[in-house]
């Protein structure tokens, strides 16, 4: 069987080179570096290959069963799920002629489906989607169009075969989308019986390859996630909250991963007092593993985007006591009584007693492995397996 698995990109440097430090490339070496273990499948990846810190996609995951094309369209998180070049597509829609068009670019679903069907080519499409915005909030990376976005995204669904996601929690917010945005109910049924969960984020395999011991000299609080101008990963309360804690006690540090280096690091250094710098550089998934296994808590803060990517499940898995909002996937990893939840909604004051609490308690909190462990590759891959088997045979 013949995949082409077409990778979004949303991570580049100044200089518009893509890094590949990347939920979504992350994602990709995971499930479908598993998959090849299994079954005896043929995969065209499409992605850009303009990278700032690696040669190639073939440093990341190199096998006989793997081909790379490149992908030429912008290196822009936003027009990069915009932009379909027609002539381009149907080249290499005619050179690979697929079986199954695994797509991680929602937005570009309806595109192949009806392209597919011009060239006569048969073939079944994966129409994925890992993060979705909540209905209520406009989106921000693309300004005045979440309308546009979300239909794209549903009329993407809609020309599918199957559509994952990554958890009931997007799964229910993209169902709650379609009810806001169309009216025909018999619409909304037809996505939801081509919906399934691949629950999948992290592989221990990996985690394990880079595992270190060391610890800091001083308890450690580590916010992974994006800092950008629209702040919804919260991060202009955090900073307000751990400036006002280390006030009170010095007893700990904070380290920003800071991938898209949207705001500098001269800002950081200036307004966190209890900064300390692991590296300004975008780290590299061996330094950004080595930094989960050295740090103590793990500090997730969406309330806007669903699942928020794979790092609080990659934390978690080394042994990083995680401080989170009570909302979408993040409640389902622990236990209903968890005592590190931020409520929302999301405040400088509610952070820094939750930070203040997890300081004193984290080394007694024990987490339990089993509704981690689902999530990685090594166990989720089983069901991709089974699902894609199922709309082939359909």
């Amino acid at each position: 069987m013949k995949v082409m698995y077409i990778i979004q990109q949303s991570i580049y440097d100044k200089q518009r080179r893509w890094i590949s430090a990347d939920s979504n490339t992350n994602m990709y070496v995971g499930i479908v570096g598993e998959l090849i273990k299994h079954v005896d499948w043929k995969f065209d990846v499409l992605v850009g290959n303009n990278f700032r810190d690696i040669n190639s996609m073939e440093d990341l995951l190199k096998d006989d069963k793997i081909k790379y094309i490149n992908n030429p369209y912008p290196v822009d998180s936003v027009m990069s799920r915009y932009t379909f070049n027609f002539e381009w597509y149907v080249d290499i829609l005619n050179k690979v002629k697929p079986n199954i068009i695994w797509n991680n670019i929602s937005e570009i679903s309806r595109n192949l489906y009806s392209l597919t069907k011009y060239l006569e080519i048969n073939c079944k499409i994966i129409s994925c989607n890992y993060w979705i915005d909540a209905p209520a909030i406009n989106e921000g990376k693309v300004p005045d169009k979440r309308q546009s976005y979300a239909l794209r995204q549903i009329d993407g669904a809609l020309a599918a075969d199957l559509v994952p996601f990554t958890c009931e929690s997007t799964r229910n917010i993209f169902i709650c989308n379609m009810q806001e945005t169309l009216t025909r109910g018999d619409t909304v049924n037809e996505v939801k019986n081509k919906s399934t969960i691949w629950d999948f984020g992290f592989s221990k395999y990996e985690l394990e390859k880079y595992r270190i011991d060391n610890n800091f000299d001083k308890i450690t609080i580590l916010f992974p996630n994006r800092l950008s101008g629209i702040n919804y990963t919260h991060h202009e309360e955090f900073i307000e909250a751990v400036n006002d804690l280390y006030n009170e006690r010095k007893d700990f540090q904070v380290i920003f991963t800071n991938p898209t280096q949207k705001i500098s690091w001269e800002f950081l250094k200036n307004n966190v007092n209890p900064l300390f710098i692991y590296s300004e550089d975008i780290l590299s998934r061996k330094k950004y593993i080595e930094l989960l296994w050295t740090s103590d808590i793990v500090v997730n803060l969406y309330d806007i985007e669903r699942y928020g990517g794979c790092c609080n499940v990659e934390a978690m898995y080394c042994n990083c006591i995680p401080v989170m909002t009570k909302y979408g996937e993040y409640k389902m990893r622990v236990s209903s009584d968890y005592p590190l939840f931020v409520e929302l909604p999301v405040t400088s004051k509610k952070i820094k007693n939750v930070l203040n609490k997890a300081l004193d308690i984290y080394k007694n909190i024990e987490l339990d492995k089993s509704l981690i462990d689902k999530s990685s590759y090594e166990e989720s891959y089983k069901v991709v397996c089974n699902d894609i088997r199922r709309i082939m045979s359909g």
